[in-house]
């Protein structure tokens, strides 16, 4: 009972001596539109503290982060708040989750596309899961997940109109994408992702 008692004075008496863990703040900015990463520890989250650029700074969009940094793209320009000593939060939304991608890619794997990326990714060394076929059906998941949260009846993707490698494991995915309406319209945009590691980091269209 004595040794309880002097290890839960001593632990006491650390939490009351040991310094707070502050938040700090990092700039991060997308010069030229560009993609850029920041360097940061963001186990405990990261949250935007004030944007600097007159382009919109949204999250998942064009800035985010992942377990080695921060990223911001198309124009955004901000100060973030690196956040200390909390609970870390849920990790951003995956726009991966549910979805068919061989359905929505039906008609581009008829055409041999996927195939040739797969043959790319081979010959490139890229491992199973984070080469460039596998960036596309990462964007047609998280096509299809948006797009349904939208009120979209269906998702097709009609072409894959450029895969663009952008650093080790990340790539960006152009496509043109048919998505029709509760309405019966049906509309057709092009469609960009960013995938890193596999997982979509970032889904517009227009």
């Amino acid at each position: 009972m004595k040794t309880i008692r002097i290890a839960a004075a001593m632990a006491a008496l650390v939490s009351m001596t040991a310094p707070a863990m502050a938040d700090y703040l990092v700039k991060c900015g997308s010069g030229g539109y560009r993609y850029t990463y920041c360097p940061v520890d963001t186990r405990f989250g990261v949250e935007l503290h004030e944007q600097e650029s007159t382009t919109p700074c949204t999250q998942n969009s064009s800035w985010g982060y992942d377990a080695g940094g921060l990223w911001t793209d198309g124009g955004c320009r901000g100060i973030f708040r690196i956040l200390e000593g909390r609970q870390a939060p849920p990790p951003p939304p995956d726009y991966n989750e549910g979805g068919d991608a061989d359905a929505i890619l039906a008609d581009v794997i008829a055409d041999g596309t996927m195939e040739q990326l797969q043959d790319d990714d081979a010959q490139q060394g890229r491992p199973i899961g984070y080469g460039s076929a596998d960036a596309v059906e990462a964007c047609a998941l998280a096509s299809e997940t948006k797009e349904f949260s939208r009120g979209a009846q269906s998702v097709t993707f009609e072409s894959i109109d450029q895969v663009v490698p952008r650093a080790r494991r990340t790539f960006d995915v152009e496509v043109t994408l048919i998505v029709e309406w509760s309405n019966g319209k049906a509309r057709r945009y092009d469609g960009t992702c960013r995938v890193r590691n596999g997982q979509v980091i970032a889904y517009s269209r227009f």
